[in-house]
C-alpha cells in the first residue's frame, strides 16, 4: 500500500480519530488529499486561550520528519508563555514525488499554478524563482518541477497559517529556521515584521556555508551591493579561480560568526560605543565591518555569500534585532526543538514511524 493510499485509508477507515480528539478540545481546521499533496491541520485545546492573551506575542514554528509511516512532514506552532512553550497547533504535510504530473489551470502560463481544495483556492506565482544568473533574469523563465513543488509547499503552509490567523493567531514575532517555505508563508500571512530567524541556526548555517567549496556561479549582484553600500568596491568580487573554499581559514570563519552574533544583538535603544544609532546606521556599520574584514583577508567569495544571504536588506530584516522597535525575548527555536526531542524520545521511542492516526 502506498503512502497516499494509507493516508486515505486512515481518513476513511478511522474517521473517529479526530472526533475523539475533538471531545478534548482539538479542532481540525484542514484536511485535504490531492494528486500533488496531502494535508491535515488541527489546533490544540489551549489555542484560543493563548491567542487571547495580549502579553503572548512570540511563537515558534518548525517541522520534523520520520514521525509517521506515510512520510508526512510534521509542523508545530509553539507559543512562548513566560518562558514556557505550549504547542497550540500541528500541521501534517506530504508532497508527492516531483516526477508526478502537476496540473495547471493555465497551461499557457507556466508560472501560475493553482492548488484547489474543498474550501479555498490558492494561486502560486513562481515567476520570481531563482535563476542561474540573478543579474540577467530572462524574460521568459519556466520553473522546474522542484521549484513548483517548493512554491506549492510554501502556499500550503501559508494556507495553514491563514486558518490560524482567522482563528485569532496574531504573532508579534514568529521564530523559524532558514526554511524559505516557512519564511515566505509567515511573511505572506503575518507580514514581514513577524519573521525572526533563529540565532542558533544562523550561526550553524554560516559556519557550514563558509566552509563549503566556492560555487561555480557565486550569484553575487555587484550592482545592487554597490548601490546599497557606498563602501563596496566593484573590484572586490569573486574571481575566475573557483578552487578552494569560500573561507579556508577556520579562525576567519569563527571571527565572522562572532561579528554576526554581535550584529544580531545591536539595537537603536542600546548604546554602541557610547552612542545611539538609527536602524539604518546600524545596518551600514555592521555591513561595513564585515566587508572590511573580508577585504583585509581577501575573502571575496565569503563577502559575496554574506551579502547575498544575510546583509542585503531583504535578509537583514529577518534576523537583526535593530530592524524592530520591540526586542524579542527569544533568540532561537530551541523551545520547539525540545518538543521534537520529547515527542521522539518519550512518546515514539518504541514506535518506529507509526501509523498516522497513532501519531495524531
Amino acid at each position: 500500500m502506498s503512502a497516499q493510499d494509507l493516508y486515505l485509508d486512515i481518513l476513511t477507515v478511522y474517521p473517529n480519530t479526530m472526533d475523539r480528539a475533538a471531545a478534548r478540545g482539538v479542532e481540525k481546521i484542514l484536511g485535504h488529499t490531492r494528486q500533488q499533496y496531502s494535508t491535515l491541520g488541527f489546533t490544540m485545546p489551549l489555542f484560543r486561550v493563548i491567542c487571547e492573551m495580549a502579553e503572548v506575542g512570540e511563537f515558534h514554528v518548525d517541522s520534523t520528519y520520520k514521525t509517521n509511516r506515510t512520510g508526512h512532514e510534521l509542523f508545530s506552532i509553539v507559543a512562548s508563555v513566560n518562558g514556557i512553550g505550549f504547542p497550540i497547533a500541528y500541521f501534517l504535510l506530504r508532497m508527492n514525488p516531483i516526477n508526478e504530473p502537476i496540473n495547471s489551470n493555465d497551461q499557457s502560463d507556466p508560472t501560475n499554478h493553482t492548488i484547489a481544495s474543498t474550501d479555498y483556492t490558492t494561486t502560486i506565482n513562481t515567476s520570481n524563482s531563482p535563476t542561474p544568473n540573478i543579474d540577467n533574469i530572462p524574460t521568459t523563465y519556466t520553473p522546474t518541477a522542484k521549484e513548483i513543488q517548493e512554491a506549492t509547499r510554501s502556499q500550503l503552509i501559508a494556507g495553514f497559517f491563514t486558518r490560524l490567523c482567522s482563528r485569532g493567531l496574531n504573532p508579534r514575532f514568529m521564530f523559524t529556521d532558514k526554511d524559505e517555505g516557512q519564511i515566505d508563508a509567515i511573511s505572506q500571512v503575518f507580514g514581514d515584521n513577524a519573521v525572526r530567524l533563529c540565532l542558533w541556526h544562523l550561526i550553524r548555517t554560516v559556519k557550514l556555508q563558509l566552509a563549503k567549496p566556492k560555487l561555480s556561479n557565486p550569484q553575487y549582484n555587484i550592482n545592487e551591493a554597490v548601490n546599497r553600500f557606498p563602501f563596496v568596491s566593484r573590484q572586490f568580487q569573486p574571481t575566475a579561480d573557483r578552487n578552494g573554499r569560500r573561507c579556508e581559514n577556520a579562525g576567519h570563519r569563527e571571527a565572522i560568526v562572532v561579528m554576526m552574533r554581535k550584529h544580531y544583538h545591536m539595537h537603536s535603544n542600546i548604546l554602541i560605543e557610547g552612542e545611539y544609532f538609527t536602524s539604518i546606521e546600524i545596518h551600514n556599520r555592521c555591513a561595513e565591518e564585515i566587508y572590511t574584514f573580508c577585504v583585509q583577508h581577501d575573502l571575496q567569495d565569503a563577502w559575496a555569500y554574506l551579502y547575498s544571504r544575510w546583509y542585503r536588506d531583504s535578509w537583514w530584516n529577518k534576523w537583526a534585532c535593530s530592524t524592530r522597535v520591540p526586542i524579542p525575548i527569544g533568540k532561537t527555536t530551541m523551545m520547539i526543538e525540545s518538543q521534537w526531542k520529547i515527542l521522539k524520545r518519550d512518546f515514539l521511542i518504541n514506535s518506529n514511524r507509526p501509523r498516522l492516526d497513532f501519531l495524531v
